[in-house]
């Protein structure tokens, strides 16, 4: 059996779930058990089945003085990286306690301080205290319970079975049909053995793997991972580069209209398909400087968007050779004003759309039009 308390004072245990997921959110708990709680069964919530997690937080919820349950999205985690949302998280379920704990256990070996109340780090605390241990459960079963929910809108990631978590089913599916809105979008930097959640202001696969590569230069010039983090999170990206804006109707807007070429355009698709739950519009320029080839480019890019996006509307005359495939979503415009007049009937709130063209092209007209 568990340890009942560390000390003589009023104790509360705090853990999370959802550290290390690829999507949805991190959940903490705090639970408050009285000094003379036993349970024979209760135990760190990662080796106990499910039904016994439900059993035990009926008898957790009926005994405990008091407990709270707190999430932070992937959003927050997003901006402030997993480790610190899964502190804000034990801090938000500790406020909304209602009774004042004397001491915090703290389930592994950081915490950022809450208020004035001390707390200790405990290293696979949930498997040597009570307090934790329940915490570990409510924390399990609520973020269960919310990643079956979403499951219900994303069946296709099978989050019914891995909650989130790095499966190689997850991940294959995200190589095959992208992210939605609950994934989160930073990522861990491991440098010889040591490791850091990271996030850079660009969006796009592509920046992530330039990430690591400028990590593999870094780490042959003997830079700590602390120093490569902030470098990271300080990256201004050139404006018109998959620069993200508000547009019309509170939609959003992303503006690559800086320059174009096949393996970019490719890459600008891939950006506005990992992004479900949007009516997505691709605004393509010609592509210049392709010389015999450009017809035969211009008609690969379609081809490999038109099974991505919803609307696929060009301008200028390399994109002639798709009118052979065209259809109602697809349309050819001879100015950037009518293409302009007619691509804001389609925006609403649930709309994304991406503007992109050679320099010369002066996509940016069309795009600076669409800024809110």
């Amino acid at each position: 059996m568990l340890k009942q308390y560390f000390g003589n004072h009023i104790e509360a245990g705090c853990d999370e779930a959802g550290r290390g997921c690829l999507a949805g959110p991190v959940v903490a708990a705090s639970v408050i058990l009285p000094k003379n709680f036993k349970n024979k069964i209760l135990n760190d919530s990662k080796i106990l089945n499910e039904k016994r997690r439900l059993e035990l937080e009926i008898i957790i919820k009926e005994n405990a003085i008091a407990y709270s349950i707190a999430v932070v999205d992937e959003k927050k985690i997003d901006e402030i990286n997993i480790l610190n949302s899964s502190f804000l998280a034990m801090h938000k379920a500790i406020k909304k306690l209602k009774t004042t704990p004397e001491l915090l256990l703290i389930d592994g070996n950081r915490f950022n301080k809450y208020k004035n109340i001390p707390h200790k780090c405990i290293v696979k605390g949930d498997k040597l205290f009570m307090s934790i241990a329940a915490a570990s459960i409510l924390a399990k079963n609520h973020r269960d319970l919310l990643m079956r929910n979403l499951h219900e809108k994303h069946p296709e990631y099978n989050w019914l079975k891995n909650k989130g978590y790095p499966t190689k089913e997850h991940r294959m599916q995200i190589r095959k049909i992208g992210i939605t809105k609950y994934h989160r979008k930073s990522f861990q930097l491991i440098h010889n053995g040591y490791r850091e959640e990271c996030s850079i202001n660009g969006i796009g696969i592509h920046n992530s793997l330039n990430a690591a590569m400028g990590l593999a230069i870094c780490s042959v010039l003997n830079l700590n991972v602390s120093e490569i983090k902030e470098a990271l999170g300080n990256i201004d990206f050139p404006e018109r580069r998959l620069s993200i804006h508000k547009s019309i109707a509170n939609s959003i807007l992303i503006d690559d209209s800086y320059n174009s070429n096949p393996a970019s355009m490719k890459t600008s698709i891939d950006v506005i398909d990992s992004m479900k739950n949007y009516t997505k519009i691709c605004i393509f320029g010609e592509m210049k400087e392709l010389a015999k080839d450009s017809l035969s480019l211009h008609l690969d890019a379609y081809k490999y968007a038109k099974d991505k996006v919803d609307y696929f509307y060009c301008l200028g005359e390399d994109w002639k050779d798709i009118k052979g495939f065209e259809n109602k979503n697809f349309k050819m415009f001879s100015s950037h004003e009518e293409l302009y007049e007619s691509v804001k009937e389609l925006i609403n709130q649930n709309t994304v759309t991406l503007v992109k063209g050679s320099r010369s092209t002066r996509m940016d007209i069309v795009a600076d039009k669409l800024k809110n």
